[in-house]
């Protein structure tokens, strides 16, 4: 969707603006982001195609940049829910422990569960999304907007969930009931263990 903006036409007074606050020659080629180098005008050609081809590849390897850092965060998330609840169901400790024990338990759960619902909520807005365009006027434009939005379409069709590893992690509210399900386990695990 970035890319789309920065390719949408600006109006002149817009062209003024950026021209002024960038200090850039041709202020009509932007990025994806708003890139603005002091020694350099990144409008100019040779910068500007540089700059298009290192955003547009790391646009494209950031999920696999991020699938270590999910991968952490899973995990940790899964040991911190296991290790709470045992320490939780222990009937010898004190107090003060078991608030704290409880407090990281709400903390990790809350902080885990907005992570999962924000992937359930670009789904649903994904789904609002292809539901506008379908009850649009669309038949009524051209013929190569009609295409184009063919394309969007087909796009729209498949879930948009957060997913790493090449699918082996889709983060949704159901992952999140797993993690609680397999914290849990663990916890009953332990205990006939001790016993």
């Amino acid at each position: 969707m970035m890319a789309m903006d920065a390719l949408a036409p600006l109006t002149q007074e817009e062209l003024e603006i950026r021209r002024e606050v960038f200090r850039t020659k041709n202020p009509e080629r932007r990025h994806m982001v708003n890139v603005y180098f002091y020694i350099v005008d990144e409008s100019e050609s040779w910068y500007y195609e540089f700059i298009w081809l290192f955003l547009c590849y790391f646009a494209l390897k950031l999920n696999d940049l991020m699938s270590p850092v999910v991968f952490m965060i899973v995990i940790g998330a899964n040991l911190t829910f296991s290790l709470c609840l045992y320490e939780l169901t222990l009937n010898t400790i004190s107090k003060t422990r078991l608030f704290k024990f409880f407090v990281y338990l709400v903390g990790m759960g809350v902080q885990y569960f907005t992570f999962c619902d924000c992937s359930e909520l670009v789904d649903t807005y994904q789904d609002m999304f292809r539901l506008s365009i379908l009850q649009s006027d669309w038949h009524s434009i051209s013929t190569q907007s009609r295409r184009d939005l063919c394309i969007v379409l087909a796009q729209l069709q498949r879930p948009c969930h957060f997913r790493f590893y090449n699918g082996f992690f889709v983060v949704s509210r159901a992952f999140f009931l797993k993690v609680v399900k397999t914290a849990y386990t663990f916890v009953n695990f332990m205990r006939i263990r001790n016993l």
